[in-house]
């Protein structure tokens, strides 16, 4: 439980650390935040530090939440 804990911290500050990191040239905002998700979203698979089934809808579902990926109307 311990170990999950800390993974679960380490990948969220980890996530923060890159979103407030200045976009790189040719690449936008979206494109960036979309990256850090994915990022995040394939630590916690393998870390195990969320459930895979809930970590996999959670980040299907958060891109559309933060208007990072447009959602279907």
């Amino acid at each position: 439980m311990q170990k999950k804990l800390v993974s679960f911290i380490g990948i969220v500050l980890l996530s923060l650390a890159l979103y407030l990191l200045p976009t790189p040239e040719g690449l936008t905002p979206n494109g960036q935040y979309s990256i850090i998700f994915m990022l995040a979203a394939v630590l916690f698979w393998v870390t195990e530090a969320l459930p895979i089934a809930f970590a996999a809808i959670l980040f299907t579902v958060l891109p559309a939440i933060f208007h990072i990926a447009p959602c279907p109307k």
